[in-house]
């Protein structure tokens, strides 16, 4: 398939400053894209009379019926149909863009079945505004001989996520040094620290650093702040190494 650039670039070859015919390209253009416009073409003869190429349709279901009510803060959509005594179901069948079944933080026109309209706003007050859980990440510096795969497998989460955390155009390519957000799997809060309990402090409170391990990785371990586990182990910078001893404990 190609984009618009392509096929404008297509046109400027022909030497002319406008496209009267798209037959005149269909040629010219990648296999799927020259065969989208008659495909669609043929659509619309289809739908105008589907009998005459041997076709029935379904007829359409019946329209929905329902009211709006506009909704000045998040709420869950759980809790409206519980307040207006409707299926969850249901409710989600009228509102399908709400991908997260919960309004947004800005105005929102609700569908809600007919005749619940009015019942819900006599009741909406009751109805407890809706805090979306926050994203939680850790930050990470690329190291010599790392990639994508390995630091995603280190921290539990996907290449993909952390692709579109970062914005990274070339998934293949980071760079030593660079530092990388890392969205943490299953996380409901702003804290890093908030999926796992507290590992049991070695003796001493000292622990040997293994492979595979990073400052944050320990710190969450044992619920430290990454930054308080290195200001009590004078570490300039977040980088260790196999078998250095860490006190994980004040």
């Amino acid at each position: 398939n190609c984009g618009e650039g392509t096929v404008l670039k297509k046109i400027r070859n022909q030497k002319i400053n406008y496209l009267d015919n798209f037959w005149d390209l269909y040629q010219q253009l990648p296999r799927e894209t020259a065969r989208y416009v008659p495909k669609f073409l043929a659509v619309l003869h289809i739908l105008k009379d589907p009998a005459k190429y041997g076709i029935t349709l379904e007829e359409p279901e019946s329209q929905l019926v329902y009211e709006t009510v506009t909704i000045e803060k998040p709420v869950q959509l759980w809790a409206v149909a519980n307040k207006i005594g409707v299926s969850l179901k249901e409710l989600t069948a009228l509102n399908p863009e709400l991908r997260r079944k919960a309004t947004p933080a800005t105005s929102y026109a609700l569908k809600v079945p007919a005749g619940k309209g009015e019942v819900l706003l006599a009741g909406l007050n009751e109805i407890a505004k809706w805090s979306p859980p926050k994203n939680a990440y850790a930050y990470h510096r690329v190291r010599k001989g790392e990639t994508l795969s390995l630091i995603a497998l280190r921290y539990h989460t996907s290449v993909s996520k952390i692709v579109r955390a970062n914005n990274i155009r070339r998934k293949h390519f980071i760079r030593v040094g660079q530092k990388l957000k890392i969205p943490l799997r299953g996380s409901s809060s702003g804290s890093i620290y908030a999926s796992s309990k507290a590992a049991r402090v070695p003796p001493g409170g000292k622990y040997k650093v293994k492979k595979g391990d990073s400052l944050w990785l320990i710190a969450r371990r044992y619920k430290i702040n990454t930054k308080k586990l290195q200001q009590i182990n004078k570490l300039e910078t977040t980088r260790l190494r196999v078998g250095q001893v860490l006190r994980v404990a004040e």
